[in-house]
């Protein structure tokens, strides 16, 4: 980006006028996905999987993920790694159950599971989350940190994607349709390749 002398703007909010006063032919929304905040009495107290994946956040020697998708089965077998003591917590009846998931890949990261001694609950009913513990199935499990894995939402709003018929608009990854690393890059190259 920097050899190709391309401008950028940080800390700018992209908002209709904004993004007007630029006057470009081509506009790309790729805004990302933000964690989901789950209906559940105390669930501010968890922390996103991404601030844990990213350093951000220090989970002491036993935590608590709630979400048995691929990210909290990932994490929850690096923290074991570790040497940490690890629950996940998944509402339906098994882990690693959304779609895309390769059996082969899905069995090799129940295997690490297994190996690093990740505990897991399924069919798990979240009564309340306090700082440092959750209530769940009438028990209370401690924790020194309590993570949050169940899934981001677009952060793109309808109302700005909407605002310009006049311009060639096109939306990538997050802000199209949460994905995985690979969706996110194939949409970027596909939208960039075609400009």
């Amino acid at each position: 980006m920097k050899d190709l002398e391309i401008e950028i703007h940080f800390g700018t909010e992209a908002t209709k006028e904004s993004l007007k006063a630029l006057d470009a032919d081509v506009i790309v929304f790729a805004t990302g996905s933000s964690a989901k905040m789950l209906p559940i009495d105390g669930f501010e107290n968890t922390v996103a999987a991404i601030d844990v994946l990213r350093g951000r956040t220090d989970c002491g020697e036993k935590a608590i993920i709630i979400g048995g998708g691929l990210t909290g089965c990932e994490l929850s077998y690096e923290l074991a790694a570790q040497g940490k003591d690890v629950t996940v917590l998944e509402a339906l009846p098994e882990i690693l159950a959304a779609p895309g998931i390769q059996p082969p890949n899905k069995t090799a990261l129940m295997d690490y599971m297994n190996l690093y001694g990740v505990h897991v609950t399924t069919n798990a009913k979240i009564q309340k989350i306090s700082e440092h513990s959750v209530e769940v199935d009438g028990s209370v499990l401690p924790a020194d940190t309590i993570i949050s894995a169940v899934g981001y939402n677009s952060v793109l709003s309808a109302e700005l994607a909407e605002a310009f018929p006049d311009k060639e608009v096109h939306i990538v990854g997050d802000a199209k349709k949460v994905g995985n690393l690979m969706s996110v890059i194939r949409d970027a190259y596909h939208v960039g390749y075609a400009l």
